[in-house]
């Protein structure tokens, strides 16, 4: 998996933020996660990290084996809480 923090900008503004959007009907190719709601997609391959998410619980990724790229927010402060 990789983990990438680019230095600066923020997340385009998406409809889809806390929910899956991709072009493919079976697989999640990008999630935005925003801590809301503790649910990640199974399929997921790619998360963006939302720039007002500072923390990420231990288990937010478990158990999803597709899941490729992290790309973490720079006001990320803990992972693992």
């Amino acid at each position: 998996m990789n983990l990438r923090c680019p230095s600066q900008g923020t997340l385009p503004e998406n409809p889809h933020v806390g929910r899956s959007f991709g072009s493919s009907t079976t697989d999640t190719e990008v999630f935005v996660y925003t801590g809301e709601g503790g649910i990640t997609p199974r399929d997921m391959i790619r998360v963006l990290v939302d720039p007002s998410v500072t923390s990420i619980p231990t288990n937010a990724f478990w158990g999803r084996k597709k899941l490729a790229e992290v790309e973490l927010c720079e006001g990320l402060v803990e992972i693992g809480a």
